[in-house]
């Protein structure tokens, strides 16, 4: 008894310690395989596979990964990602190229465009590279780097001295050289394009097109949409002032046609042509896994790179069911002529592409099809604070998806395009360079005199409309006079707000 005087439990409490130390031990020793031990360690926010001597750097721009997370992962053997760790335990077979990590993706209105500049823009950040980026951080339109024209070096955040734009994936219309000003020369070009009658009816509703057409008919705002479309290809001549930019060939324009040349076959196909020889990979969106795995393979990133959450989904109202009257399909062929003939073309040589890929292209594409639903739920449980683990493959490396990287995944294109914005001017001022003094000379500054609101009107347009010169000068009392002209109006003053257009009244009438 003398052995436990200096210990402060007694005799029972001591061997009930021991046994509940061993029985822990034991325990852990058969839950957590040793080879998970051996392989991995964590380092200072990294984790390094040692087997591999590879890095998976998680997200540190804002979102830092804290002690507290850090302390509740347990070696990657959390019971969340078991099975994908026991679906995904192949061993990796192939040797994977390196990253391309200059890159340029034509962000196409209405085309599922907005997930993959996710991507886009979390490649950029995970790997420390130059995005090409707008110098406003508010305003409308300030997330486009050329609201219906190209880039311009005058209008986008600048890089330190020599260093080089990497990306470049905002919303802008395409042009070879002023692309070719900015970017590398070993760019790799990749687009998307949709399927055109779909993409007509998606842009006609999202960009209220077939509202429009609805106040300036005689049909009641209960009509169907295809009811109010057919009217539309009826009477093109009555609505020949409603603004089609968005819902008219719109992704031959964003690929640079410019609309002037929207009828005139032979450049159609000269145009195409060349877009084909500029562009690498122009990916489809009903095939929007295959197109992934393509883009996967062509910039040789890696499976973690092209795992998306869906952005600019409207979840909050179920969608409108919006169809074309059959005899209204010729009309919409002849009419969006450019989309058709670039859809078909690039369809035609993505099924190429794909079939030169051979079988274990679709094999892969499986692979991440399932890979993308761990993901996605994931992402969207926001309880988990463990890591989800995907295990080496022949298509991918090992990597551990972090609760950062749903973060920027499930974050919308506004937030985060300021996030970056700010990011990149601290980054050029601390260079040594001044944002403010280098875009200030480098800006045209813009005459706008701001009208009042008691003579302002807006327009079908969008545009707000004064009368400047004669302040009692009347407004047009029918529409016809105001957009035939006969009436002697004084000077405009414009202003481009694209506000909600407003109906004008026959005020002779009413009075």
């Amino acid at each position: 008894m003398t052995r436990y005087n200096n210990l402060t439990m007694s005799p029972t409490r001591f061997l009930y310690f021991i046994c509940v130390m061993f029985c822990t031990s034991v325990f852990l020793y058969i839950g957590i395989p040793m080879e998970g031990i051996s392989r991995h360690r964590l380092v200072s926010n990294l984790l390094v596979n040692t087997s591999s001597g590879t890095i998976v750097r998680p997200f540190q721009l804002r979102f830092p990964i804290t002690d507290e997370s850090q302390d509740k992962v347990q070696f990657m053997a959390a019971t969340d990602t078991q099975h994908v760790n026991q679906t995904f335990s192949h061993v990796a077979t192939e040797s994977f190229p390196q990253k391309k990590t200059n890159a340029v993706f034509l962000k196409v209105h209405k085309a599922g465009s907005t997930t993959i500049m996710n991507i886009f823009l979390r490649f950029g950040i995970s790997n420390k590279l130059n995005i090409v980026l707008p110098s406003k951080e508010d305003g409308y339109g300030f997330n486009y780097l050329g609201y219906g024209k190209t880039v311009d070096k005058n209008t986008i955040v600048p890089v330190p001295h020599n260093e080089t734009y990497n990306i470049l994936c905002n919303h802008v219309v395409y042009n070879r050289h002023a692309f070719r000003d900015i970017m590398p020369e070993d760019t790799e070009y990749v687009g998307i394009v949709r399927e055109p009658v779909s993409h007509f009816l998606s842009a006609s509703v999202y960009y209220r097109f077939i509202q429009t057409i609805q106040k300036y008919s005689s049909l009641s705002n209960q009509s169907a949409p295809a009811e109010v479309i057919h009217e539309y290809f009826r009477h093109q001549d009555k609505y020949r002032n409603i603004r089609t930019v968005f819902v008219r060939n719109r992704m031959s324009y964003d690929f640079g046609l410019p609309p002037s040349r929207f009828d005139d076959n032979i450049y159609v196909e000269n145009f195409i042509n060349d877009l084909a020889s500029d562009f690498k990979l122009v990916m489809v969106m009903e095939y929007f896994p295959e197109s992934l795995v393509l883009l996967k393979r062509y910039l040789g990133w890696g499976l973690i790179d092209i795992v998306y959450v869906p952005l600019n989904i409207n979840r909050s109202k179920p969608r409108k069911h919006v169809s074309l009257f059959p005899a209204d399909m010729s009309k919409l062929k002849q009419w969006n002529n450019a989309d058709f003939r670039l859809y078909d073309f690039f369809k035609r040589r993505f099924l190429a592409q794909i079939q030169a890929e051979g079988p274990s292209f679709h094999e892969e594409v499986q692979h991440f099809k399932t890979v993308q639903s761990y993901v996605q739920s994931f992402c969207y449980d926001s309880r988990l604070r463990k890591p989800l683990t995907v295990r080496a493959s022949k298509w991918n490396e090992e990597f551990h998806l972090w609760i950062d990287h749903c973060r920027i995944m499930t974050m919308s294109e506004i937030p985060l395009l300021k996030m970056l914005i700010q990011h990149a001017k601290y980054k050029y001022n601390k260079s040594g360079g001044d944002v403010a003094n280098k875009l200030s000379s480098s800006e045209k500054p813009r005459k706008v005199d701001r009208p009042s609101n008691k003579n302002t009107r807006y327009t079908k347009y969008g545009r707000r409309q004064t009368y400047a010169s004669k302040r009692n000068t009347p407004w047009p009392k029918t529409k016809q006079q105001w957009y035939s002209g006969n009436i002697n109006r004084p000077r405009l003053e414009t202003k481009l707000q694209w506000k909600k257009p407003i109906k004008l009244v026959n005020r002779q009438n009413n009075s």
